[in-house]
């Protein structure tokens, strides 16, 4: 008999109770790739899931699958999307079986099926103040920051870095997002990131400006060829009317360049996009593990932590879906810039200005003391200069 602790198990609840609102009768599929390097699941948290799933009567079906080497540019079994599609909720503990995938959005967003993207893969993580935080708290702060983005028009976002950018913002897409507002709970919607770690990705339009960056996210920078960490170069990107126009910074944005040539094979222009953009809003997100042990787990809560922000270049989200089956942006993140929506602070040193709404901190108040559980913890380490990462461009675009 496996025996959790406490703190496990309260990460458990939040994610398939709290989250994915796993009931008495319900079939929950709990998927999981063997071996995922980018991505790495522990057993032991997959029977804490399970074990969640059986005390409120769910049951629980555990699939670990093969077959996705290259994540995202690898197509999942028959007998994956088979599981997926008859299931009444799906734990989705993979990287590379989500939302990029066309078959995956359709089994969403079309069939209907909702999926909890789990990030807590681990025990240290399911058992960690990140998971813990209570969904309904994160939820709402999602909302919120949702609302303040539907009632805005435009954006500027700026950094010492030498990033400035000022674009109008557009609608959320339905076929990529699944959401037809930015204030939605994510618990009602089909695709249900967990822990809560960011808002939903922001629409770009009328885009002009500059920026400037020296990382991506760490497996995203594997299928470039590049360092998983910190590149080793800053890269300027320009941007004229929401489209790439320049692309500096050494073998950096050469890399960079072939990714946008042959995505723009598949699906035209839109290729030199600025989809999106959006940053973290869980003031616990972090992994407490050493950045070059496991750069894509160690990134897992750098990523979603409210001092990080990123951009997605790519593909529009405006755009009803492609052919094209598989990822069609690269994220660019930096670090704690200042963001701007009609002319008023949003993001500033770190902190979301919402962490600061009176219906916030009285939420904050049921689950403890509001200063401490809205307070940011520790920025993660930053990225070290280097990484470790030296895949060559893989034949992502088929």
């Amino acid at each position: 008999m496996q025996i959790f602790s406490n703190a496990t198990l309260e990460g458990a609840r939040n994610c398939v109770l709290a989250c994915g609102g796993a009931e008495k009768g319900m079939d929950v599929l709990i998927l999981s790739l063997v071996d995922d390097i980018s991505n790495h699941v522990e057993e032991k948290a997959v029977q804490a899931l399970a074990a969640v799933c059986q005390e409120v009567g769910a049951r629980p079906f555990a699939l670990w699958a093969t077959g996705m080497e290259k994540g995202w540019w690898d197509d999942p079994s028959e007998i994956v999307l088979g599981a997926f599609a008859n299931a009444d909720l799906v734990i989705n503990n993979t990287l590379a079986i989500g939302r990029p995938l066309k078959a995956v959005r359709e089994l969403m967003f079309s069939k209907g099926i909702p999926m909890v993207r789990n990030m807590a893969t681990t025990v240290g993580i399911l058992s960690s103040d990140w998971a813990r935080f209570p969904f309904e708290l994160s939820d709402e702060i999602t909302f919120r920051v949702g609302n303040t983005l539907d009632r805005a028009s435009q954006y500027r976002i700026v950094h010492a870095n030498g990033t400035d950018i000022t674009g109008k913002l557009g609608k959320p897409s339905m076929t990529q997002s699944g959401i037809s507002q930015y204030g939605t709970k994510r618990g009602k919607t089909r695709n249900r990131p967990f822990p809560q770690g960011a808002f939903s990705p922001t629409t770009s339009r009328e885009a002009n400006g500059i920026i400037v960056f020296d990382r991506s996210i760490p497996w995203e920078s594997q299928h470039l060829g590049l360092p998983e960490l910190s590149w080793h170069h800053e890269v300027r990107v320009t941007i004229e009317n929401n489209k790439i126009v320049n692309i500096d910074g050494g073998f950096e944005a050469s890399q960079l360049r072939k990714f946008f040539e042959e995505t723009a094979r598949h699906i035209g222009p839109d290729a030199w996009n600025l989809s999106s953009f959006h940053g973290g809003i869980n003031p616990k997100a972090g992994v407490k593990i050493s950045p070059e042990t496991n750069p894509a787990l160690w990134h897992r809560g750098k990523h979603n932590h409210p001092s990080v922000f990123h951009f997605h270049l790519g593909g529009s989200k405006e755009v009803e879906g492609y052919d094209y089956p598989y990822m069609w942006h690269i994220s660019v993140e930096i670090d704690s810039p200042k963001v701007y929506l009609d002319g008023e602070i949003f993001i500033s040193d770190g902190r979301l200005s919402v962490f600061d709404d009176l219906e916030i901190r009285e939420l904050a108040a049921k689950y403890g003391d509001p200063d401490e559980l809205l307070s940011v913890a520790e920025t993660p380490v930053s990225a070290l200069r280097g990484g470790t990462s030296n895949r060559g461009i893989q034949e992502a675009n088929k």
